[in-house]
């Protein structure tokens, strides 16, 4: 992880704090999770890493269903489903629809 916080490319600077936020979420470390989130998306937002974005959305939708907040929840997934919407990435844009 220090070596990405030491690197001069932003995304490649953040890019463990998406698995590290997941871990949180099944270790039930919400709060952490959730900062972990927060951080990531606000380096890479500025970026227009839209497949990123819905990756990070994704996870934040999956952290409040775990805490059953359905309606923070299905604001995450709306989000996923825009920054979705923004990429050529099939793939992306189809989980976006799914989820």
């Amino acid at each position: 992880m220090e070596a990405g916080r030491n690197s001069d490319n932003k995304l490649h600077a953040v890019l463990a704090e998406i698995n590290l936020a997941k871990l949180a979420i099944e270790e039930e470390k919400y709060d952490q999770a959730f900062e972990h989130l927060q951080h990531y998306i606000s380096v890479i937002k500025p970026l227009e890493k839209f497949d990123a974005l819905a990756n990070a959305h994704a996870a934040m939708a999956d952290l409040f269903l775990s805490k059953d907040d359905i309606p923070n929840a299905l604001y995450y997934c709306k989000e996923q489903q825009y920054y979705a919407g923004k990429t050529n990435n099939r793939n992306t844009y189809i989980k976006g629809l799914t989820n």
